[in-house]
């Protein structure tokens, strides 16, 4: 019986060790940082949101601006979209931010697929939070946060729509 509980121990201690590095990224497990970017292009903006640093990185430097800033939640909840990356390469490129299963499935039908689901985001308002509004131009659709991006959607010919969503707040400014 000694040694059947020999055989265990270092499974056992790995498991330990293992959980010991683990705890401390799981209990931030929900905080992820998503920037919402856009290119002002009067007439080919598009919009793309990430939690990628590196993309983050290189999209700033070929002219895309941040117009907001938050967290995405890794669980869902009530009053909770996922918020889900889309594009569609035919006849010209084209992305998509989808939140309910609604919105996913009317795009996937206008032949739009999956990049990625990059979190959970708030469909109701909550104190502190950071709004996402949604503008239409013809068939195309950006997404914008920040006050000036949304002037300069307004005054481009862009109508704003009733989609919107919230990001968590990022803590600590």
């Amino acid at each position: 019986m000694k040694s059947h509980s020999l055989t265990l121990a270092p499974f056992r201690w790995f498991r330990l060790a293992a959980l010991a590095l683990a705890l401390p990224w799981a209990a931030h497990a929900a905080d992820f940082t998503v920037w919402i970017l856009l290119l002002q292009n009067p007439e080919a903006a598009q919009t793309v949101a990430t939690t990628d640093a590196n993309e983050h990185a290189n999209l700033l430097k070929e002219g895309w601006i941040v117009t907001a800033t938050g967290k995405v939640l890794a669980e869902g909840g009530d009053h909770r979209g996922i918020l889900t990356r889309m594009l569609r390469a035919k006849p010209s490129i084209a992305r998509r931010l989808a939140t309910t299963q609604a919105e996913l499935d009317a795009n996937l039908a206008e032949g739009f697929v999956v990049e990625g689901a990059l979190g959970h985001v708030l469909l109701q308002s909550a104190p502190g939070a950071v709004a996402v509004h949604r503008f239409s131009k013809g068939e195309r659709l950006i997404w914008v946060g920040g006050h000036h991006e949304q002037y300069w959607a307004d005054h481009q010919g862009w109508k704003r729509e009733p989609g919107i969503f919230w990001l968590t707040p990022v803590s600590g400014g």
